[in-house]
């Protein structure tokens, strides 16, 4: 008998000690209690909204079941319930995986979410000597990314997670005690969870599975699992503005493919509609109003409190030399999904920054702008960290201080990234979405990455890093893009932002403006019935039935 299902049993049948965990919780950490206070409000003021009118549900215990990663927040019960819905109209029974939080539970039931488990109901302790004796094999952040179990990455899972929890960009020093400490909890953690995962899998022999986070522990290693077995896993994100989402169904074909990266089904549909003058319209405004509205993937706050500023003021601001043509570097935020999609040229994030970055300082014959990450200021304001961001710190290491043809745009700038494209005429990323923003408006964009949209035929792309820097050290011999070029770049930023985004009707959800751009959820339904019928979980169901990877709206 497993560790898993003695404490699935446990829970089930002795809720009581679920309320001796939370009272110690609550006497001793003040932030638990903050937390619990505001969930308690955030309780009521649903229950006020809806009351009991989404009690009920068309769940067939069954049915096949789908595993479907929740939050355990109250603010997101509203969109997993929208999207439990779904998954019950595709003809499965859905099981909520969410942690315990005490009422989110009563948010779960208030919604009709009746089975809710936990992945700590399945959870088997691993021994502190087998995690010693694995490690003890692991010298380098190299052997750890290798390092696998039974078919799950757990190395990578764990690295991914320890870079995200430390904030070091780079290779891990494991020689480090710090890090080998932090990455020792990690690889116990992400060997716990491929086991967990084994232990749900054969209590709900699950047929289908969806998360968000598919790059961190324990997401990561439930994904490898379930594509070990055929099982499909639908990845859910939000989308470059409020309200809508964006649905990937992955497999092993597709596995490192970005989220946002077009399947070649819908890449090969793309490149057959008719390319009108409405569609390059509606591209266009598109992208602009949502930064003239600060609601550019406002999900980590990208845009908030920024202004559109025209190329003549941009440029004599930043005092770009008008003779000169201009390069924008835009790094990645470096501990952040860095083991998480393609291939790259270089080790990590880090290493393509620093390489990039000694050959911008030697070409003066362009002007050079580097673009930190917008994001890097609300993901401070959540994990309440804060200091100088690693690629200010990057920078500084690599070549102390910047040369005058190389100018800095901090995180928090008020100068809008819309406004940035203007003066350039190159973009310089490993796969950001800034590469398609940049190619459909015509600016040479080269990619040290694949796994997005790179060799679809509108950008520049090498296949070695010496390759790369040979062409970043002639830059401005590059021509620019042709016509067709463009037309491409514009065709998939079309399919990226107009086709796989999702709106949702059936309930409003937005993020604030606030530091830590805060989600807020509200129900449009008037009741369960109306929800089921709602047209976006239709349109979602029949998706889930069509085997399709990417959910599209297209045109009429």
């Amino acid at each position: 008998m497993s560790d898993g299902f003695l404490k699935a049993f446990a829970v089930r049948h002795f809720p009581w000690v679920l309320g001796l965990t939370f009272w110690a919780r609550y006497a001793l950490s003040s932030s638990f209690r903050h937390q619990f206070r505001s969930d308690i409000t955030a309780y009521r003021k649903l229950r006020s909204e809806i009351g009991d009118n989404f009690r009920a549900s068309a769940a067939n215990k069954d049915a096949d079941c789908a595993l479907l990663f929740g939050f355990g927040r109250i603010g997101s019960c509203l969109l997993e319930k929208a999207m439990a819905t779904g998954f019950e109209l595709a003809g499965y029974f859905p099981v909520i995986v969410a942690p315990r939080f005490w009422y989110a539970l009563k948010a779960y039931k208030l919604l009709g979410l009746r089975n809710v488990i936990s992945t700590a109901d399945y959870q088997t302790s691993l021994s502190d000597g087998k995690v010693d004796g694995i490690l003890g094999q692991i010298e380098t952040c190299a052997d750890l990314l290798n390092f696998v179990d039974n078919g799950v990455k757990v190395g990578k899972y764990a690295a991914s997670t320890s870079m995200r929890r430390l904030r070091k960009s780079g290779v891990l020093d494991l020689q480090d005690g710090e890090t080998r400490q932090v990455v020792r909890e990690q690889l116990k953690l992400s060997l716990e969870a491929a086991e967990c995962g084994r232990q749900m899998f054969q209590r709900f022999n699950p047929k289908i599975m969806l998360m968000s986070d598919r790059g961190y522990s324990p997401y990561g290693e439930l994904f490898d699992l379930c594509l070990q077995r055929g099982i499909p896993v639908v990845v859910l994100n939000a989308s470059h503005r409020s309200g809508q989402v964006v649905f990937k169904s992955y497999g092993r074909h597709n596995q490192e493919d970005h989220f946002l990266a077009l399947s070649d089904k819908t890449w090969d549909q793309l490149k057959k509609i008719p390319w009108t003058a409405d569609r390059a319209k509606a591209l266009q405004d598109e992208i602009f109003d949502t930064y003239e509205q600060g609601d550019w993937y406002s999900e980590v706050g990208t845009q908030t409190n920024t202004k559109i500023v025209d190329n003549a003021r941009l440029s004599e601001s930043l005092g770009l030399d008008p003779n000169k043509k201009t390069a924008v570097i835009f790094p990645h935020i470096f501990w952040d999904a860095t083991f998480f999609w393609g291939k790259d040229l270089f080790q990590d994030y880090e290493e393509w920054f620093c390489e990039v970055i000694k050959l911008a300082a030697s070409n003066e014959y362009l002007n050079w702008i580097i673009k930190i990450h917008p994001a890097n200021t609300v993901k401070d304001h959540r994990d309440n960290v804060f200091g100088e961001h690693s690629e200010v710190l990057a920078i500084r290491k690599t070549l102390g201080e910047l040369p005058d043809h190389i100018k800095l745009l901090p995180s928090a700038t008020d100068i809008s990234t819309y406004s940035v494209f203007d003066v350039a005429d190159y973009c310089l990323t490993v796969r950001g979405t800034v590469g398609i923003e940049a190619a459909c408006r015509g600016i040479r964009t080269l990619t040290a990455g694949t796994g997005r949209y790179d060799r679809q035929g509108f950008t520049t792309d090498s296949d070695t890093r010496g390759e790369y820097l040979m062409r970043l050290g002639s830059l401005d011999s590059i021509p620019p893009m042709s016509d067709a070029e463009i037309e491409l770049a514009r065709r998939y930023a079309y399919g990226t932002f107009l086709v796989r985004p999702t709106p949702l009707s059936s309930i409003d959800f937005e993020y604030g403006k606030d530091d830590k751009a805060t989600l807020s959820t509200g129900m449009n339904c008037v009741n369960f019935d109306e929800l089921r019928s709602a047209q976006d979980i239709v349109s979602m169901a029949v998706w889930l039935r069509s085997g399709d990877d990417d959910f599209c709206r297209w045109p009429q």
